[in-house]
């Protein structure tokens, strides 16, 4: 699926954007958005379906991706993806997914899966780790070093570089840095 480009000339934000152009209306539906919650450029929500012939709503947990271009700058674009679909975006707000989960059970096992990882992703950046702690990931990564060469390592002692910010020491004792990192999946060896 492709990304949809709409022109904004609206004052707000990206949110505001969203709940704007999500908001439609025909004879027999209407269809909107709720919860919106913005982690950068994607927004986490729960869309709204009403067939106003019943009065029945549905609904569906949704990840809107948006991005605005330099050279198109009236213009923002977006990607959306339901729950259902098993969207590898999982930073949604525990809250979100709570009230989801209290509106009723996911769709499918897609579904099922996306809640238990956005809220095994808040858990995860809840963990507090000390300097001197060994955590070792998952995954290999592959580092260019300032010297020219590169090295790979998956498993790192929570140490501070020259400007007192928390960063990685390679068992060799190169610092690195890794975004994101609590989103990852490590285990902790223990603490030096």
């Amino acid at each position: 699926m492709g990304w949809t480009g709409t022109q904004w000339f609206g004052s707000g934000s990206r949110k505001d954007f969203l709940k704007h152009t999500f908001l439609q209306k025909s004879e027999t539906h209407t269809w909107w958005i709720s919860d919106v919650s913005m982690r950068g450029a994607v927004a986490y929500c729960i869309h709204w379906q009403k067939d106003e012939t019943t009065g029945i709503e549905t609904h569906e947990g949704m990840v809107i991706l948006t991005e605005k271009r330099k050279d198109d700058p009236h213009w923002i674009y977006h990607k959306e993806v339901g729950e259902s679909c098993l969207p590898y975006y999982f930073d949604a707000p525990v809250s979100l997914i709570k009230k989801l989960n209290e509106l009723g059970e996911p769709f499918n096992d897609n579904a099922r899966q996306w809640r238990d990882r956005c809220l095994e992703n808040a858990q995860r950046a809840k963990i507090k780790v000390e300097l001197g702690t060994i955590i070792q990931f998952m995954k290999t990564f592959k580092f260019t070093s300032r010297t020219g060469g590169s090295f790979e390592e998956k498993t790192f002692t929570i140490a501070t570089d020259w400007n007192g910010k928390k960063a990685f020491r390679t068992q060799t004792g190169q610092l690195c840095r890794i975004p994101n990192w609590k989103k990852l999946e490590y285990r902790v060896l223990g603490v030096q």
